[in-house]
């Protein structure tokens, strides 16, 4: 066929009186040969303020003798389309090249006469349409992909599997099993509501790809595991899955490789007949752990009582039963009574008293079996409000032992860095008080024993010519004078002039001076002032220093010779007479 001609796909629901004119998407099914192709569409209308969506399936053999029947032609006069009685021509329009048409000479649509291209050109539509009637109709929900799997169950049948994406992000999985779409599943599959955009099956990997605006997820094709006995892998009637018995375990048959004997199946239901029914009297208790716990729940008199129910099926019914004896529930019209809330999926009591008190036990039953699936101590009390569950308490304390912990973390690491800080300042102090002793000690001068010399000058005999009471000082004065007659200077904290004052001021401050070199070498800690009678310094003001560093260094005081009344003499006899004891009991002032 080429695409010069159009057909419509219709679709009524004869039962709800709804004709689906928005095709949203089709997904082609090969088959053997493309006489069993199959086409797979799904419609989408607005029944009142209801969004209502449909899957139905079209055979390849339909759609040809759609497209084999008559054409529609536009009616001016009446401005409408109507059906075309006239005469067809030859290659048939809309028709594939047959092998007639190969003996005429056209062997292409490129080789087609003038005449069927213009009759093409005028009668684009169909008369009849590809009728069919949907497989599957879902209200309030809006689907927009489809992909479809073929898969062999244990009976040796071939089943479509329907991968459906919605609007709002789920993923419904429908098995065709006869006339009949059985929904398997419903899953999330994003966080935010978005519509799915792609559906991908790839038959290698045995996996089905979702794509979104913004995500592309990876699902396995079928998740048996998550039904846990045998009455539940039977009525999922998944044909993946099966009933291993050798390894109690509801596995997928194209990945089982064990033994295909120990698999079995139920898709038609046919082992819950009325006379096989009881194999399954007994309540089937489901292994989980989440169901198996009994959980204790206090009420007040007067209140609702309310108890949650997970049914194990979109296909179940729920069925309650307390102290052992079933509980007639009232309809959903009727809120006097007993009723099960399928908004809330919970057994509601309005105004509970002593006699709802008990044990309550949820069955979730489907096909004439029954499923345990929760249960629930009841108690009714007088007073207080107090909590509805008991989980709520355990939430609540495991909230509380998290903040607990992580306030006890927080508070070692503040610790931990008050510590540390302490420390730190600690030695910033100790480098701050050793940096500032250093300067200090560094100008100490230390009084440094030498060896006894034997005395060769004695002050108290030098010549002097005046014999007055002063000369007595200098006669008990031997401990200012070296053996060689120097005059000892300590050092101190007299004040002193620039060196070029006259002759008779006092000396410069050891501040001044370098006291280093005097600490350092084998001196005793004193500088020696030697009276010389020298007069080459009498240029520079009667003063030269020289040999201050040093061990023995010397302060050489220029005068004439043999003048021992200059006046800078007499000033010196003064200042000495004016200190008591020398030396001084602190080594770091110096004074003359």
């Amino acid at each position: 066929m080429d695409d010069v001609s159009e057909s419509s796909l219709g679709l009524f629901s004869p039962e709800r009186h709804i004709t689906f004119n928005h095709l949203q998407a089709v997904f082609t099914m090969q088959g053997a040969d493309w006489r069993s192709t199959v086409f797979y569409g799904v419609f989408h209308a607005q029944w009142g303020d209801v969004d209502v969506s449909a899957v139905c399936q079209y055979h390849i053999g339909e759609v040809k003798s759609v497209f084999e029947g008559p054409y529609k032609e536009y009616r001016e006069a009446s401005q409408r389309w109507g059906r075309y009685t006239g005469v067809v021509p030859n290659p048939r329009p809309g028709a594939c090249i047959t092998n007639f048409d190969r003996e005429n000479g056209y062997n292409s649509s490129l080789q087609l006469p003038d005449a069927t291209l213009n009759f093409a050109k005028k009668h684009p539509l169909m008369e009849l349409r590809a009728e069919a009637r949907p497989l599957m109709l879902s209200k309030g929900v809006n689907f927009t992909r489809i992909a479809v799997d073929r898969v062999s169950a244990l009976d040796q049948r071939a089943y479509s599997i329907l991968f459906i994406g919605t609007a709002d992000g789920w993923l419904q999985r429908v098995a065709i099993v006869g006339s009949e779409a059985h929904v398997i599943e419903e899953i999330q599959l994003f966080d935010c509501a978005q519509p799915v955009d792609s559906l991908t099956i790839s038959h290698t990997k045995k996996y089905l790809y979702i794509g979104s605006r913004s995500e592309v997820l990876q699902l396995p094709l079928a998740n048996c595991s998550r039904y846990h006995s045998q009455p539940d892998c039977w009525l999922s009637r998944d044909p993946y899955c099966a009933w291993d018995s050798e390894g109690r375990a509801c596995v997928r048959i194209d990945l089982h490789r064990g033994s295909m004997p120990t698999l079995t199946q139920d898709l038609m239901l046919e082992r819950f007949n009325r006379g096989s029914k009881a194999k399954f009297d007994k309540p089937v208790s489901i292994p989980s752990p989440e169901h198996s716990r009994l959980r204790n729940v206090t009420v007040v008199v007067g209140s609702d009582l309310v108890l949650p129910c997970q049914l194990v099926s979109n296909m179940a019914r729920p069925s309650w039963a307390l102290n052992d004896r079933e509980l007639l529930l009232s309809s959903d019209s009727d809120t006097s009574g007993p009723r099960f809330d399928r908004t809330l999926r919970a057994l509601v009591i309005p105004q509970a008293g002593a006699l709802q008190a008990g044990r309550y036990v949820c069955y979730s039953e489907e096909q004439g079996v029954k499923f345990q699936t929760e249960r629930y101590q009841v108690a009714v009390v007088a007073s207080a409000p107090v909590f509805m569950e008991a989980r709520a308490p355990d939430a609540s304390m495991g909230l509380f032992w998290v903040l607990v912990i992580a306030l006890g973390v927080t508070c070692l690491v503040l610790l931990a860095g008050a510590l540390y800080l302490r420390r730190r300042l600690k030695l910033a102090l100790g480098k701050a008080g050793t940096s500032e002793m250093k300067p200090l000690e560094s100008t100490l001068v230390y009084p440094i024993t030498l060896p006894k010399e034997t005395p060769s000058f004695v002050p108290s005999k030098m010549p002097t010519s005046s014999n007055n009471d002063e000369d007595r000082f200098w006669e008990t004065g031997a401990n200012y004078y070296y053996s060689d007659g120097s005059l000892k200077i300590v050092p101190g904290h007299a004040t002193s002039s620039s060196p070029s004052t006259i002759p008779g001021q006092p000396l410069h401050s050891p501040s001044r001076l370098s006291l280093t070199n005097i600490r350092n070498s084998g001196a005793n800690g004193y500088v020696r002032l030697s009276l010389s009678v020298a007069g080459e310094d009498r240029a520079n003001g009667g003063m030269s220093a020289g040999g201050v560093g040093g061990v023995g260094g010397k302060l050489g005081i220029g005068a004439r010779e043999n003048d021992y009344t200059s006046p800078f003499k007499e000033e010196l006899r003064r200042t000495l007479q004016q200190r008591s004891v020398l030396p001084d009991a602190n080594p770091e002032e110096s004074s003359v």
